[in-house]
């Protein structure tokens, strides 16, 4: 057909704009070529790095410069250096569990790492006691949980209950644990200096840091017990000076006897 043009011999001419355009994308499309590369050559060098950093920790480097214990009292932290330098293990990071095994009044150990100084700290959590239980002429100390462990007495200087012929038994530790916890959040007219165990019908007898003798019975009803033991204390102080004797023995049933305690406390 006469005047018509084959769409093949066509040539399209781009407007400046456009021009800009497209070269702005380019120029995007390589920007970010490039930034990729470098990102992933910049990985595999920390990566690198990294891998020379843990081998130097684990041994097989020279090991780090310098190795400190903070959050344990001063007596104990060249104790746990001198552990740590006797012990042939291969990798610093495993010394952790390590450490706990050693010294079970240790609640946590971590590893902290200062890359810049080659130092490696390790913060040290003591367990917390709750109680000292006597049991045969020999202590342990007692901690939330109900977990007997084996401590030096000066890690220990705040004073706390004994728990005298108890029940070793995990269950009634556990019961004990969790009595101390409550009692601790509870008023009380004096903190409990021991705790004695009778029997199964008597349950537990406390002395208190004042000379307050408390026939207590069984470990239920804490809350309750304590509110009406602080009220009888309060009211018996009124008319009668010294140590008291309080038998709650019969609390279920309502009835709580009170005279002056002339025995010796425990």
């Amino acid at each position: 057909m006469k005047g018509s043009v084959s769409h093949r011999n066509l040539k399209v001419a781009l407007r400046p704009q456009e021009r800009k355009a497209r070269k702005r994308k380019i120029l995007f499309v390589l920007a970010m070529f490039v930034l990729g590369t470098s990102l992933v050559l910049s990985w595999s060098r920390l990566k690198k790095s990294a891998f020379l950093i843990e081998n130097s920790i684990s041994g097989s480097i020279p090991a780090p410069k310098t190795v400190a214990v903070e959050g344990a009292p001063e007596s104990l932290k060249p104790e746990i250096l001198s552990f740590l330098k006797s012990q042939s293990v291969h990798s610093w990071k495993n010394k952790s569990s390590d450490i706990l095994a050693h010294f079970p009044f240790l609640e946590s150990v971590h590893l902290r790492r200062d890359f810049f100084s080659q130092s490696l700290i390790y913060h040290v959590v003591l367990r917390q006691a709750i109680a000292v239980v006597m049991k045969d002429g020999n202590s342990s100390f007692l901690d939330k949980q109900g977990k007997l462990f084996k401590a030096p007495q000066e890690l220990y200087q705040n004073p706390v209950p004994k728990i005298l012929d108890a029940k070793m038994d995990p269950k009634a530790l556990a019961q004990i644990a969790a009595f101390l916890k409550k009692i601790s959040s509870l008023p009380l007219s004096s903190p409990i200096e021991s705790l004695r165990y009778q029997s199964l019908v008597n349950g537990w007898l406390l002395t208190l840091n004042d000379g307050t003798r408390v026939d207590w019975g069984d470990l239920k009803w804490t809350e309750d017990k304590l509110k009406r033991l602080n009220a009888v204390m309060a009211d018996a102080k009124t008319y009668v000076k010294g140590n008291f004797f309080v038998d709650m023995r019969s609390f279920s049933s309502g009835k709580i006897f009170v005279k002056p305690d002339t025995a010796k406390t425990l």
